[in-house]
């Protein structure tokens, strides 16, 4: 009888195995239940992101903690994220549940987490109230210096300061991202520092108070080294506040920006003066979402000005929802000066990817075809210096539905 030979496969390849089981929650369970080599891995993606969306997940994980203290695999140790609903809060507010340092024993038990959300949908009307006493609990408590990435959204404040005690609450952030939906606008009038050394920071300049933030931070933080900066949306500013900030911020952190994402309205009369980048010699990726695309000379000045030798990535967001627009899209006259900017690119940057990505509004399959074939003629110059750019159109049909097409 021939003997059988079991075969043994390293640890490592079973967590490799594993890893693709990510969004399986229930084949998860399974695996966490098979063995012990398994659990840790398995348990790594169950348990990373705990949710609190309401305040019975509160109770849930405050009953898992409890439960998991004294095991070997304890769940404290896998949460990475931790996502607060100002629903939650909201609920807790209402049920007279909620208690400062309820939040602060459990965020103290976080050892782990790296990054946190405060999150909120404010069409339901959540009140200032709960996220104020979620802040004070935050504040005043004994918090995991772990947490590395902050997110902010949602939030109902009428003081900002409060805000600000909570980004000096965590000193060793390297990563925030502001979306603050404050109509009111609240001021700031705080003498505090900011000293963490932010390498990542998201601003979204729909709002006023976001923007105020960001000036805070470039001018309470002397040396401000940023490797990748998220600037989207725009408000009504005749102050020019956004413009001072996004420029001075630009400025600050030019040699160090490698990843650059911007959404800009081109028909502004300061356009040119908020895209550029000429002093960004350091930049691996740009993208840049635009708006008023019927200014035509001004996204052919910014790529002009490009100087980094490491860019590899380009892509830029053409939104097109309105007639005007796609009549625009559809013209040599918009494509022909991006074509010769983008030859003049080619020898300088042989690994570039450039992409075109045009969200648009199309009745027919004809007029889709026309916009490619006026594409595909415009790059003439690209094509014979070797760069072919890729132009990918979304059309929303009549259904609603978004079909992407790919030209390149």
């Amino acid at each position: 009888m021939e003997s059988v030979h079991s075969v043994v496969f390293l640890p490592e390849l079973w967590d490799r195995t594993i890893d693709f089981l990510w969004a399986h929650t229930t084949t998860l369970v399974a695996c966490s239940l098979t063995c012990r080599m398994w659990a840790s891995s398995s348990r790594f993606h169950l348990f990373r992101w705990a949710s609190l969306a309401t305040r019975k997940d509160l109770r849930r994980l405050e009953k898992l903690l409890k439960l998991s203290e004294a095991a070997s695999t304890g769940i404290v140790h896998y949460i990475r994220e931790l996502n607060i609903s100002s629903n939650c809060l909201e609920e807790l507010r209402t049920k007279r549940e909620i208690r400062p340092f309820r939040l602060s024993s459990l965020l103290a038990k976080l050892v782990a987490t790296k990054i946190f959300t405060l999150e909120g949908d404010l069409s339901k009307g959540p009140s200032s109230a709960s996220h104020c006493d979620l802040l004070y609990s935050i504040v005043h408590s004994p918090l995991p210096f772990t947490i590395t990435a902050l997110v902010l959204g949602g939030c109902d404040l009428k003081d900002g300061n409060h805000i600000i005690n909570l980004l000096c609450a965590f000193p060793r952030l390297t990563s925030l991202e502001l979306r603050i939906p404050s109509s009111s606008g609240p001021t700031l009038s705080t003498n505090q520092h900011y000293r963490a050394a932010l390498d990542e920071l998201t601003i979204d300049s729909n709002h006023r108070f976001n923007v105020v933030l960001a000036q805070w931070i470039l001018n309470t933080v002397p040396d401000i080294r940023l490797r990748t900066l998220h600037w989207f949306g725009l408000f009504d500013d005749p102050t020019g506040l956004q413009q001072h900030v996004l420029v001075d911020l630009v400025q600050r952190t030019a040699s160090s920006l490698q990843h650059v994402r911007l959404s800009l309205d081109l028909s502004r009369q300061d356009a040119q003066d908020l895209t550029d980048l000429s002093a960004c010699t350091h930049l691996v990726s740009l993208e840049v979402a635009v708006t008023g695309i019927d200014s035509t000379f001004v996204l052919p000045a910014l790529l002009s000005q490009l100087r980094s030798p490491f860019l590899r990535n380009l892509t830029v967001l053409l939104d097109s929802s309105y007639h005007e627009h796609e009549r625009v899209l559809s013209s040599a006259a918009f494509w022909t000066p991006l074509d010769s900017v983008l030859a003049h690119m080619e020898p300088k940057l042989p690994e570039l990817v450039v992409t075109f990505h045009c969200y648009c509004i199309f009745v027919n399959e004809v007029r889709v075809s026309e916009m490619f074939d006026v594409m595909s003629d415009s790059f003439s110059q690209s094509y014979a210096s070797g760069l072919r750019p890729f132009v990918k159109c979304s059309e929303k049909r009549l259904d609603g539905m978004y079909m992407t097409r790919l030209l390149g």
